[in-house]
């Protein structure tokens, strides 16, 4: 998967608070969406840029495949933490390791240490089935990993959820 591909499926989710405070239009929050869903991109990777600058402060100025992995699974969670973002539920926020336990049509039911109760997410970007580990991001599933990166990532959070 293209760097910038994996970057919007997490990124997206985002977008929703970008649009609500007026710093994306419509057409770009749909743009965004596209790009993410179909694996495509419908915007200049310079316009991404410029609207997810937030993390890429912690990545570097450029998407890349390795800095983005690393965080979007481990980092972003604990700058989430640390400041505090006009308009942004932390706890919606943050990346979360889930198994998921039913799917139906386009949404997925996961489960976690780290989540009060069940939840319904959208899986617009990833095909997931009953026992598949995945990656959460607000209510969207962002990638399926492998069982020993769910491990990772719960003891990851663990660390900063104290």
């Amino acid at each position: 998967m293209k760097s910038e591909i994996f970057f919007l499926k997490y990124a997206f989710p985002c977008s929703f608070v970008l649009l609500s405070r007026g710093e994306i239009t419509n057409k770009e929050h749909d743009l965004l969406y596209k790009s993410a869903k179909e694996e495509k991109l419908y915007l200049s990777i310079n316009k991404i840029e410029s609207i997810f600058w937030r993390p890429l402060k912690f990545t570097g100025s450029k998407i890349d495949l390795k800095r983005a992995q690393k965080y979007w699974r481990f980092d972003h969670n604990k700058h989430i933490i640390s400041e505090k973002i006009k308009d942004v539920d932390s706890k919606q926020c943050m990346v979360i390791p889930c198994e998921v336990i039913s799917v139906s049509d386009n949404h997925t039911t996961v489960k976690s240490p780290f989540l009060d109760e069940n939840m319904k997410m959208r899986s617009d970007f990833v095909k997931a089935k009953i026992g598949d580990k995945v990656t959460k991001h607000y209510d969207y599933i962002c990638e399926k990993i492998s069982e020993r990166l769910y491990q990772k990532m719960i003891e990851s959070l663990k660390k900063i959820m104290v």
